[in-house]
């Protein structure tokens, strides 16, 4: 029995469970349908909201943000991490670089981007790259440098250039590690990306699930925001469990 209870997807009904009675203690608790709308009158909205244009609409336009972010990120940071790697004195640099901006919170960079390019989704992009760069960078220098003291006498016998080295042992054996400051990084950025929709609404014609959870709580839709805020923590739980798996699959 305990071993049962153990098993991911019991908890995972558990936990589920255990939200739902406690959202229905405070739907009769309060009895404020406005603020705390019952489960059922939840679910019955969510099947609904599915089924609308505009719902999937919002949804691709946050998702695919999040990936052009996440992309731009794993480019920028592949070719700081390299270019560090090939020169200790750009490394030197850089390290300080990133001890000056790593503290310092991304919002702050919104005033300095939005004079250049307004609200606009470039404005969004280069904040959410920005609140994981830095710290993705470094934490990368670090783990490869632990690779380098493991394997360093090896890689000197195998005798080959860089990239091949690159490719076939630094990315190779720091790949859990990799994995785990990946999932770190687009969880900063999915929560940077949904902040900047729900603070900006419609930027520019940019509409995201965030400026769509803002826009139908300032119409009083207490229902469809509950669902959309239901989305989006399930697209982090999705995203998640797909990391996961992959830092299994390709634990070297």
């Amino acid at each position: 029995m305990s071993n049962l209870l153990l098993k991911n997807w019991v908890i995972n009904i558990i936990s589920i469970a255990l939200l739902i009675i406690f959202w229905q203690l405070l739907y009769m608790i309060a009895d404020e349908t406005l603020v705390f709308p019952s489960i059922l009158s939840i679910v019955t909205v969510f099947f609904k909201i599915i089924q609308t244009s505009l719902f999937w609409q919002t949804y691709y336009q946050t998702v695919i943000t999040l990936i052009e972010a996440w992309l731009i990120t794993i480019f920028s940071v592949s070719l700081s991490v390299s270019i560090c790697l090939l020169s200790p004195f750009i490394r030197k640099i850089f390290e300080k670089y990133c001890y000056f901006f790593m503290p310092l919170p991304s919002f702050a960079t919104i005033p300095i981007f939005s004079l250049f390019f307004g609200l606009s989704k470039t404005t969004m992009l280069l904040v959410m790259v920005l609140s994981v760069y830095w710290f993705l960078s470094y934490q990368t220098l670090i783990a490869i440098d632990a690779v380098k003291i493991k394997w360093n006498k090896h890689i000197k016998n195998l005798n080959w250039n860089f990239t091949k080295i690159f490719i076939h042992v630094y990315i190779p054996a720091s790949a859990p590690i990799l994995f785990g400051l990946n999932n770190v990084s687009w969880t900063y950025i999915w929560r940077t990306l949904i902040t900047l929709e729900i603070a900006y609404g419609a930027i520019g014609g940019y509409f995201g699930l965030g400026s769509y959870l803002i826009d139908v709580k300032n119409k009083l839709d207490i229902d469809i925001m509950y669902v959309i805020l239901i989305s989006i923590a399930l697209t982090g739980v999705i995203i998640n469990n797909g990391f996961d798996k992959l830092s299994k699959k390709f634990n070297w």
